[in-house]
């Protein structure tokens, strides 16, 4: 069937084809096919293939989901080749399983390969239960824990240079004329040690708020989050990791929702419309994308 197809291939057809095999499988269940033209597949050889394909059909609709976010790819994509590698299969069913492992992990390649992705699962507090014991997500969380200061580090660093670029539109710059060199060159001085000192706080801080996020997040096994937002927003400990988390976890997973958004805009700028103003037009996508819902 679909165990020669190349990773491409696969990939582009794995919702489809477990829809198209499900309806087989209904309408077999249901005797469909008439006695004299049956069905060329037997119920068992579906069901198997079935099997083989719902980890890749459920994994597509998660990434689809309007809430899911980059937090959510490694541990469901680590999740979903696990699935794969259990199944007791042989043949060419056991090829079609290896060719979708094969297949999902040079797809996302550079996600696995990404420490943000793994900080991104981290800070996903309310979704750590599902994967972060699990042997096989092991990688998932020493990358997450190894880089965690880092990209911590690198998105402060982002934030104060945009602060610092700011006021410096703000600032009245001072004369050159009204001071001598020497006066200019202390300021400078100056201003380079305040920024060192700030560095080293806030790297001193960092590494106390990982600490804190080891042993009362990581370390916890009390620790009932339900919702991710929530609890980064009320938290108090970790100001830095919660400004990163709450910037993270609103890049979405995949393309998907931003697509349905413009066929939503499309359905709003109709061909008798075109007097709309862009206000209005935001105004009405916004609404139709609520109700959607």
């Amino acid at each position: 069937m679909i165990t020669n197809f190349n990773h491409q291939i696969i990939l582009i057809w794995w919702s489809s084809s477990f829809l198209l095999l499900e309806s087989f499988h209904k309408a077999i269940a249901r005797n469909a096919f008439p006695p004299n033209d049956p069905c060329p597949v037997n119920l068992v050889n579906i069901e198997t293939y079935l099997q083989i394909l719902a980890p890749a059909f459920h994994f597509n609709l998660i990434m689809q989901k309007s809430k899911s976010t980059i937090a959510d790819v490694l541990p469901t994509l680590i999740i979903t080749i696990s699935k794969w590698n259990r199944m007791e299969l042989t043949g060419n069913y056991r090829k079609l399983a290896d060719n979708l492992i094969s297949a999902f992990k040079f797809k996302f390649r550079d996600e696995i390969k990404s420490s943000l992705y793994c900080v991104a699962s981290l800070l996903n507090i309310s979704k750590l239960k599902i994967w972060i014991k699990r042997p096989d997500c092991a990688d998932i969380k020493k990358n997450g824990l190894d880089n965690l200061t880092k990209i911590a580090k690198i998105y402060l660093e982002k934030r104060q240079k945009k602060t610092l670029n700011s006021d410096d539109l703000n600032r009245t710059q001072t004369s050159t004329s009204t001071m001598d060199s020497i006066t200019a060159f202390e300021m400078d001085d100056d201003y380079l040690s305040e920024t060192e000192v700030s560095k080293v706080i806030d790297n001193y801080e960092l590494e106390r708020q990982k600490i804190y996020f080891i042993k009362n997040v990581i370390d916890n096994s009390r620790l009932n989050a339900n919702s991710t937002a929530k609890f980064w927003s009320e938290d108090n400990q970790m100001s830095h990791f919660s400004n990163l988390a709450l910037s993270l976890l609103n890049i979405p997973s995949s393309s998907s929702y931003i697509e349905r958004f413009y066929s939503i805009c499309g359905t709003v700028c109709k061909k008798n419309s075109g007097n709309m103003t862009a206000g209005t037009i935001i105004q009405r996508s916004l609404l139709s994308q609520i109700l959607s819902f």
